[in-house]
């Protein structure tokens, strides 16, 4: 089964901070259902628990490296950048914009966008993930804004320094 097929997660597939008071809510819901099923055995992680299973990654941000030592935590599956999607194309068909979402989960076929970058910047990337989602309506996503990261850092007792 391709990535994504014939699943669809909420009608944006995204995590939606503005549309909601209650982000750590809906932030906790989304991240424990879908990424750690497997906490009832593993037990709480702690702030030890960031360079557990480092891999040799260069990760563009210090918080995917920290996001990344959360899923090893659960021993949850993930790949780093593994595909890109092609957004645009000029008219002889090279792809002229793309998109490259940050995290994998491979067991729960989620791609994962952390974005905990300034204003600017996400606005950018609200506009290539209404472009993902329009071509590509049966892959789920999941967008993490900087509010929604910093609550997961809270939840595990990690420090965000980003």
């Amino acid at each position: 089964m391709s990535p994504g097929a014939g699943r669809r997660g909420d009608a944006l597939g995204v995590v939606t901070v503005a549309d909601t008071d209650t982000t750590d809510t809906r932030l906790t819901a989304t991240i424990d259902r879908a990424l750690v099923a497997e906490v009832a055995t593993a037990g709480e992680p702690t702030a030890e628990m960031a360079g557990l299973g480092e891999r040799e990654v260069n990760f563009a941000h210090e918080s995917e490296r920290k996001f990344a030592a959360i899923l090893d935590f659960y021993q949850i599956h993930w790949e780093y950048e593994p595909r890109t999607f092609p957004l645009r194309w000029a008219p002889d068909g090279r792809v002229i914009e793309s998109f490259t979402p940050d995290f994998y989960l491979v067991d729960h076929e989620l791609y994962i966008e952390l974005t905990t970058l300034k204003q600017s910047l996400v606005t950018k990337k609200n506009r290539k993930l209404r472009l993902f989602r329009g071509l590509y309506p049966n892959i789920p996503i999941k967008l993490l804004y900087a509010r929604d990261f910093r609550s997961l850092m809270a939840k595990y007792g990690l420090q965000d320094t980003s």
